[in-house]
């Protein structure tokens, strides 16, 4: 988790995508799932199952060593506040990426961009020798959200081309070949009378709850 100088509230999370994609043991940083999506007319499908590390929370495992998701976060942004808004740049197999553009044509604008979402980061503490939860839906485990628009356009969009095949994981390339990933960008905001509690971690034991949203 990095904090911005500039603004002590603002947090950031860098995801390394291409090892969530093909992790194997040994493999040590930021990885991070998008867990849900529902809305704007679209319940997409889980079509990634990965392994993952195995996390806990010193009682019982919340992560691993099988996910399913629908796509992988490279970077997460959020400001602090109640209302600020959470920016996501996430990577999405070609048919989720080809929903979500049909989803998003110019001649036929989104009605409702009410969306339901989850995600969760993990991360390595090297100094502990062990994973844990960086950022997650603490309660409840899906938030409710619309996506923020800016001068009246959603601020949603999706890449029309592939990853370019020098950039995407070796490894999928060996195991997968001929499989591309997209990536999409979203800037969401809690949804009207609607909140949740989410949980941030610097380590395994340096945790902070914020509320994002509000009930009135």
């Amino acid at each position: 988790m990095n904090r911005d100088t500039r603004n002590h509230n603002l947090l950031e999370f860098e995801c390394d995508w291409r090892s969530a994609l093909n992790f194997k043991p040994g493999v040590k940083g930021m990885l991070g799932y998008l867990l849900q999506w529902n809305g704007c007319g679209l319940n997409l499908g889980k079509d990634m199952e990965l392994w993952t590390p195995i996390v806990t929370d010193g009682r019982r495992v919340v992560c691993g060593p099988r996910i399913k998701c629908v796509g992988l976060i490279g970077h997460l942004s959020y400001e602090g506040g109640k209302t600020d808004p959470i920016r996501i740049q996430a990577y999405v197999s070609k048919s989720t990426a080809s929903n979500l553009r049909a989803k998003l044509d110019p001649a036929q604008p989104l009605s409702k961009p009410r969306v339901r979402l989850a995600w969760s980061i993990i991360d390595f503490d090297a100094n502990d020798n062990t994973w844990f939860e960086a950022a997650h839906l603490k309660d409840p485990t899906v938030a409710e959200t619309s996506l923020d628009s800016t001068d009246g356009r959603l601020q949603i969009s999706v890449d029309s081309q592939p990853v370019p095949q020098d950039e995407q994981p070796s490894a999928a390339l060996t195991q997968n070949p001929g499989v591309d990933f997209f990536g999409m960008q979203l800037t969401v905001v809690p949804a009207n009378k609607k909140k949740t509690l989410l949980e941030f971690a610097s380590g395994p034991r340096v945790r902070q709850v914020k509320q994002w949203g509000t009930e009135q």
